[in-house]
């Protein structure tokens, strides 16, 4: 908790500002950048997504409410030093919280079919627009409960959390958004499935990692130094999380085409572009274990690069006996 009834109250303002200001800016970015790619399916995939955003209105309307009341209370609680009643607040905005996101959740996904069928221009438009809500429903249904624990965070003056979570999906988003949608890099779907999975997965570490870092560490030690170390390790280190998820999906997607010579290329880029450039380093004055871990994680993306390439040219390789066998019988025909 950060102590806002004390120090420049100017300060205090311009900080709680600049804060919701990114949030705003990330979370236009967000709905900017699925138009972009959306409008290069067509007509009818707009119209689908614009029918279905009309949903997100009635959800930010809800949200809204819920949120200001937590960080109302919240505030004052924190301000009045009474955590004990913090805390209960925050129990009961989430608990409130998740179950008006059931309740939105069974309801919308009862009324979707109708909803569709009477906002939408056509049928095509009507069946996009379905398909989307059965994937978009779920995630505002789970809007409650984050706008819950963000509102807390709020009230309690710490603003970083949420930031942090808020930006890291943007960008997430940002980058699998035309990967997706046209399938580019990846051309086989066991890999969306599993690169999906893995994703997904390392989300939550990485957020783990980022709200809690402290607290894992002293799952194992309880040495104030130790601690600190670790807690900067996970901090870092931990934006590469999601990248290297994905790195350990395309290596079994190589195995399993027979042909691990790419994967060991990658791996091996990695260790040198690594391992030569520490040694250089260690040499400098002012040498830190930060530099090592800042090194280690920009490897990382740089091996997914690697890899994600090479698994293009692989599966343009194996894959291209479909076009061939259609050849023979196109040309009979």
């Amino acid at each position: 908790m950060q102590d806002l009834t004390t120090g420049s109250l100017s300060r205090h303002l311009l900080k709680t500002s600049s804060f919701m200001l990114i949030a705003m800016i990330f979370q236009t970015l967000y709905v900017l950048i699925d138009l972009y790619w959306v409008a290069r399916l067509g007509t009818d995939a707009v119209a689908a997504v614009a029918v279905s955003g009309n949903l997100m209105f009635l959800v930010l309307a809800a949200t809204q409410m819920l949120g200001v009341g937590t960080t109302t209370l919240v505030s004052h609680a924190v301000g009045r030093k009474e955590h004990d009643t913090a805390r209960l607040v925050f129990n009961q905005s989430l608990g409130l919280a998740a179950t008006l996101g059931v309740l939105f959740f069974a309801i919308a996904l009862m009324l979707r079919l109708p909803y569709a069928a009477s906002l939408s221009a056509d049928a095509d438009t009507a069946s996009l627009a379905r398909a989307y809500l059965a994937w978009f429903i779920p995630s505002l249904a789970l809007q409650f409960p984050l706008v819950a624990m963000a509102a807390a965070m709020r009230g309690t003056g710490n603003f970083k959390p949420g930031m942090i979570v808020q930006s890291a999906t943007i960008i997430i988003n940002i980058v699998l958004a035309p990967i997706l949608i046209f399938g580019w890099i990846f051309g086989v779907r066991l890999f969306y499935v599993a690169a999906g999975m893995a994703t997904a997965g390392m989300i939550l570490v990485f957020l783990a990692s980022q709200v809690a870092a402290q607290s894992m560490m002293r799952v194992f030690t309880n040495e104030a130094a130790v601690v600190a170390v670790g807690e900067e390790y996970l901090r870092i280190v931990s934006w590469s999380y999601i990248a290297s998820g994905i790195i350990f999906v395309a290596s079994s997607m190589f195995q399993a085409m027979g042909n691990t010579i790419p994967s060991l290329v990658s791996s091996f880029t990695r260790i040198v572009g690594t391992a030569i450039p520490v040694m250089f380093l260690s040499t400098m004055p002012g040498f830190t274990l930060r530099w090592v871990w800042l090194l280690s994680a920009a490897t990382i993306f740089a091996q997914l690069t690697i890899s994600l390439l090479l698994l293009r040219r692989e599966f343009r390789r194996r894959l291209a006996f479909a076009a061939d066998a259609s050849a023979p019988a196109a040309a009979a025909s």
